[in-house]
């Protein structure tokens, strides 16, 4: 039994080298393997608990294999009033991390991602539903004919498309939760939505960290109770993503 299990691990590292054909193209240098490694090292830790990640079966764990990946970006809250920020793409940073989808015989099943910390990669976190996330990207291709940028607020995703002469859209990202309860991928103007952000954070502009705020739509903001205290807002905004409803997270230190 050992011996075929050590098999399939080493036939599924095989095919996860040979399937990884649909991320993005200008990944830095290190990272493709560095999430290979990853999943294919989380498999082989967590094969027999496969239901909790997601999973029908070990098979179908087993024939997991890494499909687009897509850099994290989060708002900067800092620039939300700079008059100078006209453009959502503007009040955006990037982060040291990145999010894969991890499919199985061609349907998407969960998450890896993967951060840069000192020029090294390493996965750190696996499971959660997909579908609903690559559901939104692949109308978003199709629709917009680019690749997305992928914004996480708080625990939701967005794309935002930059079109002709600066024109700005986003799409929400249903969760699996908020899907059950009606929610779709649709569209949102950019203007209505900073001018609603700029109103919500100058109220709140004497507060040394300002209070997390939710994208929902451009008439529609959501703004949590209690205003975050923390020495980082960026860290909460990526660590918030291990509560999203479903998803089944795990922190690993890769073997060398």
């Amino acid at each position: 039994m050992m011996k075929i299990k050590t098999f399939a691990l080493t036939l599924i590292l095989v095919l996860l080298f040979g399937t990884f054909v649909h991320a993005s193209a200008s990944m830095p240098e290190g990272l493709k393997e560095s999430a290979l490694e990853g999943l294919e090292k989380f498999i082989s830790i967590n094969i027999d608990e496969f239901d909790q990640f997601g999973y029908k079966s070990t098979d179908e764990m087993l024939e997991a294999t890494l499909s687009n990946g897509y850099p994290i970006y989060i708002i900067d809250y800092n620039k939300i009033n700079d008059s100078k920020k006209a453009n959502f793409k503007d009040i955006i940073i990037p982060t040291n991390q990145w999010q894969f989808i991890v499919e199985s015989k061609g349907k998407p099943i969960s998450f890896l991602r993967v951060e840069e910390n000192s020029g090294k990669y390493e996965a750190i976190l696996f499971g959660g539903d997909a579908s609903y996330f690559n559901g939104a990207i692949n109308k978003f291709k199709n629709d917009k004919k680019v690749e997305p940028i992928l914004i996480m607020d708080g625990n939701k995703f967005f794309l935002l498309y930059v079109g002709p002469n600066n024109k700005e859209t986003i799409m929400n990202i249903p969760s699996p939760s908020t899907a059950k309860q009606g929610e779709s991928a649709k569209y949102n103007e950019t203007e209505a939505i900073l001018e609603n952000l700029k109103a919500k954070t100058q109220k709140y502009k004497n507060i040394e960290k300002p209070e997390e705020i939710i994208l929902g739509s451009s008439s529609d903001l959501n703004l949590l109770d209690e205003a975050t205290n923390k020495e980082d807002s960026s860290t909460i905004f990526l660590t918030f993503m291990l509560l999203i409803s479903g998803v089944a997270a795990f922190k690993f230190k890769l073997i060398k």
